[in-house]
């Protein structure tokens, strides 16, 4: 249950916040600010990928490619555990063994 503070115990709450929120680095404009959007997959894999050397390229294509098809549509922050042990699941069971008889 809160119990409305009047007087100086609301002015000693108001002053606490204020020095807390300055202690974070915010102001209390920032705490109505919406937030800054989260981009999708689909928004920031490119971006990514066009910062790889060809060689990592070739490394993480196949995740990155992944990743683009079955979360583009997801926020980066949308992805829940269970949606990561689903995918390493699938990888696991569809990889295949490169065999080097030579």
């Amino acid at each position: 249950m809160v119990v409305p503070n009047t007087g100086a115990a609301a002015s000693d709450t108001v002053a606490a916040a204020r020095l807390l929120l300055t202690q974070m680095g915010l102001s209390p404009a920032d705490l109505v600010t919406p937030a800054a959007s989260v981009p999708t997959f689909a928004e920031i894999v490119p971006a990514v990928r066009a910062t790889l050397e060809a060689g990592t390229r070739r490394t993480y294509g196949t995740h990155l490619n992944r990743l683009e098809q079955e979360w583009g549509h997801l926020r980066l922050d949308g992805v829940t555990k269970p949606d990561l042990e689903a995918m390493a699941h699938t990888i696991r069971t569809t990889a295949r063994t490169n065999l080097d008889l030579s």
